[in-house]
């Protein structure tokens, strides 16, 4: 089964910027939902595109302790559920960030902390962000 991953991930980007813009404060567990969501939807479609990664948001970078509920727990739900299917699609070399973005969404949506992103992952997100 094939997905059409440019619309998957403006869906992704558009659940995200709506979890960012729930309420006023800019760091709560549903900020760090939507711009894990956002960014999961431009890593995406640099991947299907063949171009560099899009820059870490330093939010996502330092990881989060708050639980995830309503809305956000939803909109984690549907991405965790797809992810794994984009993963396989991808090429070997964007595996592991598309991975780590499905870990830290399960991590969420279990309740539990979300660590900063590994070095490995993150020198991986790093390096190709910085290409050109």
């Amino acid at each position: 089964m094939t997905f059409d991953i440019k619309t998957l991930a403006a869906i992704f980007a558009a659940s995200g910027t709506k979890l960012v813009n729930i309420d006023e404060n800019t760091s709560g567990g549903d900020d760090y939902a939507g711009e894990l969501l956002m960014y999961a939807g431009d890593v995406i479609l640099a991947v299907h595109d063949g171009e560099d990664l899009p820059p870490l948001p330093e939010v996502i970078a330092n990881g989060v302790t708050a639980k995830i509920t309503g809305a956000a727990r939803v909109s984690l739900d549907v991405v965790a559920t797809l992810l794994p299917f984009i993963q396989m699609q991808a090429s070997a070399k964007y595996r592991a960030p598309l991975r780590y973005l499905g870990q830290a969404i399960n991590q969420l949506l279990a309740g539990k902390t979300v660590p900063p992103i590994p070095a490995d992952v993150k020198a991986i997100l790093t390096a190709h962000s910085k290409k050109n």
